[in-house]
């Protein structure tokens, strides 16, 4: 008789699990391939470079049909205070403000204004976006973004700009009628916008980029 043994059968062994992968801050808001985060983040690095060679280089990069996916990415990481640096900030407002033909209709004005009227942020940031969204022609548009960022962040001047309040600013646009709704999730690694993207025309509607919810 073999000898009886005390202890009961051994437990199956756990299986492996998979090692978690890290999170990107662009799921939130769509998928983007690497080379697109790539371009995106060496866009946003180019500190010391004229704002418009920035923009400029943003319009040639990136198609109209893929700004609003851009752009809601930007826009995702901006609300983290914390994200990017100071003229980092900047590029990222830049380029929001800068990517669409027409201010009327550019999705992301009342996420800028938001910003520009809020006390918490700094005021270097809030005077950069005010003076943005004031311009009342290109050629001052091109005059604030002659400057770099961390040129503009020197300056002292932006100290003792006076802030408009947040009805004058949107006076400008007509912000009851572009408003951006964000996703937190992704359906099926796309972005759905409620509003159509401005700089696309209606045929773009059939690609497979967007596709038309059931």
């Amino acid at each position: 008789m073999s000898p009886r043994k005390d202890a009961g059968p051994s437990p199956a062994a756990a299986p492996a699990t998979a090692p978690a992968l890290t999170p990107s801050p662009f799921m939130p808001m769509c998928q983007m391939r690497r080379d697109e985060c790539a371009d995106l983040l060496k866009l946003i690095s180019g500190v010391s470079r004229p704002l418009e060679d920035v923009v400029a280089d943003f319009l040639a990069r990136v198609p109209p049909e893929r700004r609003l996916r851009f752009g809601s990415a930007i826009k995702f990481l901006l609300e983290d205070k914390v994200m990017f640096q100071p003229a980092e900030r900047l590029i990222a407002f830049a380029i929001l403000h800068q990517g669409y033909s027409s201010q009327l209709t550019n999705p992301f004005v009342p996420f800028l204004i938001n910003v520009a009227c809020d006390e918490i942020s700094e005021r270097p940031e809030r005077v950069f976006l005010q003076l943005l969204l004031t311009s009342a022609n290109e050629d001052n548009n091109k005059e604030i973004l002659k400057h770099s960022a961390e040129d503009y962040l020197k300056e002292p001047s932006y100290a003792s700009q006076v802030l408009l309040p947040r009805d004058r600013l949107e006076s400008q646009y007509s912000c009851n009628d572009v408003q951006l709704q964000t996703y937190t999730s992704c359906a099926a690694a796309k972005v759905r916008s409620a509003i159509p993207d401005p700089d696309v025309s209606q045929s773009c509607g059939d690609s497979s980029e967007y596709h038309r919810p059931n």
